[in-house]
């Protein structure tokens, strides 16, 4: 289809070159920057009006007249925006080169260490440390994407990479012009309150969903687009919540995010019309609704932030999942008892939060030590096994810790058990692990 070739030119424009540092501004320095503002524009405006444009209805193209791409070199504001204006009898969508590098080498980050079978866990840490360190925390240093998270220069000379690539930035910025044409067309205003302003998001989400559904393919970037806003929004818990939440152009919330799986889920017919199999369009939608669920709960974003503020840019690199956590090997006599080796399964709070776990553990007699991910960084435990049951206390960071019992099913292959804060072995989450070995 022509759609779908536009789509993968429109990816190709942010395949990596050869490009060297000269000094420090924002995320890219100019050298880059100028170079992608001289390479990305064409494709872009391909796209616009070749792909998107001619799906809008003739009442569309009347009320929203004529509307003009604007690429700037960098937002100085955020690593990633992109918004619309109208004023002046123009109206101009700005995507400012540094924001459409910054998607295009996370997509590429996703896109290698998934085809590489590495973990995506040092995504988040990568985000997560943008957060909360960017700029003074990490001494004025670039750390670019691809260069903090170790993604090799010729990713995308791999096939399946190149491929899983352009579908993800190729979308992403589908939805985006889709999304700020929806604020252009409804004439959303500035300086509104907060509920305005979600309504305002959604309603252009509302557009941006239709307009790629009318194009009939995937929105396959939808996942990763708002992993790394979610990510990079300012949470409730954090110290400066008021005032960034006020300054934000794009606000990311939880019902915003529902709605858009929902739209995923009602479209799913048309969606598909270019090949993508219902059964990834549901887990489009759910990761969707779980960023959602997440971006919603206290405990979480808590973890988030420590995350970020313990993270350190030489630890960001590629890694198997379960490397950081492998147990050392097990003493003489102990390699098939309970509570040794590596396991793997679900860590489960009591808001319905889960996440995969992967845990490591070395026993020498009924003592056990060890660790366990689960994608918000590492935990330390040590514990005492006594009457087939391991008792144990856990600690991660600095501020948190706690208790906790697992037990193993009659293989010994299987462990089931529960967690708590502080002095408490229960009442915070469960536990459900099968060993990996």
């Amino acid at each position: 289809m022509h759609c779908l070739r536009n789509l993968l030119l429109l990816a190709a424009m942010l395949l990596p070159v050869d490009a060297g540092a000269e000094g420090w501004a924002g995320f890219y320095d100019r050298k880059t920057l100028v170079y992608w503002q001289g390479q990305t524009p064409p494709g872009i405006e391909e796209n616009f009006r070749e792909v998107i444009w001619p799906k809008l209805t003739p009442e569309e193209k009347r009320s929203l007249g004529r509307v003009v791409l604007d690429f700037p070199l960098e937002d100085t504001q955020h690593p990633m925006n992109f918004y619309a204006v109208a004023g002046g009898g123009k109206k101009t969508i700005t995507l400012p080169v540094s924001s459409l590098r910054f998607l295009g080498d996370m997509a590429v980050a996703y896109a290698w260490l998934n085809a590489s079978g590495y973990s995506i866990d040092p995504v988040t840490d990568y985000l997560a440390m943008l957060k909360y360190q960017w700029p003074d925390g990490l001494a004025g240093r670039r750390y670019r994407p691809r260069d903090a998270l170790g993604i090799p220069d010729d990713a995308t000379s791999n096939a399946r990479v190149n491929t899983q690539f352009q579908r993800i930035f190729g979308t992403a910025i589908v939805f985006v012009l889709g999304h700020e044409l929806g604020h252009l067309y409804y004439q959303h205003g500035t300086n509104v309150s907060p509920e305005r302003s979600r309504e305002q998001e959604e309603e252009a989400d509302r557009f941006g969903m239709e307009l790629m559904r009318r194009i009939g393919d995937a929105p396959v970037g939808m996942v990763q687009f708002f992993y790394i806003l979610a990510h990079l929004e300012p949470y409730k818990s954090d110290p400066n919540y008021p005032a960034r939440r006020t300054t934000a152009t794009h606000p990311v919330t939880s019902s915003r995010l529902r709605a858009i799986a929902a739209g995923i889920e009602t479209n799913a017919a048309d969606f598909s019309r270019t090949g993508t199999q219902p059964a990834t369009l549901a887990k489009i939608a759910g990761d969707v609704r779980t960023i959602a669920r997440n971006f919603d709960d206290p405990g979480v974003q808590e973890l988030i932030r420590q995350k970020g503020l313990s993270a350190k840019p030489e630890l960001l690199g590629p890694r198997k999942p379960g490397a950081s956590i492998a147990a050392a090997p097990a003493a003489a006599g102990q390699a098939n008892l309970p509570f040794s080796g590596n396991y793997r399964g679900k860590w489960l709070n009591t808001k319905g939060t889960d996440f995969d776990v992967e845990m490591g553990l070395t026993r020498q007699g009924d003592a056990v030590r060890g660790s366990y991910n689960f994608g918000a960084g590492n935990v330390v435990i040590e514990g005492t096994v006594s009457n087939n049951t391991l008792f144990y206390n856990w600690k991660w960071g600095t501020e948190y810790f706690g208790k906790g019992v697992l037990k193993p099913d009659a293989s010994g292959r299987e462990l089931i058990g529960t967690w708590g804060y502080t002095q408490a072995e229960s009442g915070a989450g469960t536990w459900k692990l099968r060993r990996a070995d």
